[in-house]
């Protein structure tokens, strides 16, 4: 088995497959109302990320990761792939790509991954692996125009 990390592109099939995966996505921390198709599409043309992958294993693609410019890393892949893949996840993230150096109360120097609270099999995978829980975030629920935000 070799994994694929394959640069995100505004190609058709790009878009396509990752607008899949958001739609069939249980565990959010970004959004909470899915986008229309030309909104993802446009997403993908302009994310914000340092790195975006497709992760391919052998012929079958298995989802996306993303690393950010604080140095997380956001997994979207089924919660069955977790204990399957995860460690190839990351040995492949580290031989090729290295954290940005530390900006002190802006960045560590090391990969830390973000993971929706809800998503209590993401915790105990990255807990086998090693990982360890360094905080909690908390958002506070503002009303704004007879809608609740966050």
């Amino acid at each position: 088995m070799k994994m694929k990390m394959i640069k995100v592109e505004s190609k058709a099939e790009h878009v396509s497959f990752l607008y899949e995966r958001l739609k069939g996505r249980i565990h959010s921390i970004s959004h909470k109302e899915l986008p229309d198709l030309n909104e993802h599409k446009s997403f993908v043309e302009n994310h914000p990320y340092r790195h975006w992958f497709l992760l391919k294993i052998d012929k079958n693609l298995l989802g996306s990761i993303y690393i950010h410019h604080d140095n997380s890393i956001g997994i979207d892949i089924e919660t069955h792939h977790y204990h399957e893949y995860l460690q190839d996840i990351f040995k492949t993230i580290n031989r090729k790509i290295k954290p940005l150096p530390e900006l002190k109360s802006v960045r560590p120097n090391f990969f830390f991954v973000n993971v929706a609270m809800s998503n209590k099999d993401l915790m105990l995978a990255l807990e086998k692996l090693g990982f360890v829980a360094t905080q909690k975030s908390y958002v506070q629920k503002i009303k704004n125009k007879n809608k609740i935000t966050n």
